[in-house]
């Protein structure tokens, strides 16, 4: 919320503010997950295949 009242209180419009946040949240997930698939391809063995999923889960599959 305190983005979206920067970007109101510098001239954006509320929908041009909370656009501007929305692109920025899709691209930083994007580059997330391709940063996380080449420090994967780079380094397969360092990494466990289920390292980030609950116990729970991993049984079910």
């Amino acid at each position: 919320m305190v983005n979206l009242r920067f970007l109101t209180g510098c001239g954006l419009s509320t929908r041009r503010s909370a656009t501007a946040l929305a692109v920025k949240a899709a691209v930083g997930g994007i580059v997330r997950c391709v940063l996380d698939a080449a420090l994967l391809v780079a380094s397969p063995g360092t990494v466990r295949r289920f390292a980030r999923v609950p116990h729970l889960l991993v049984s079910a599959l």
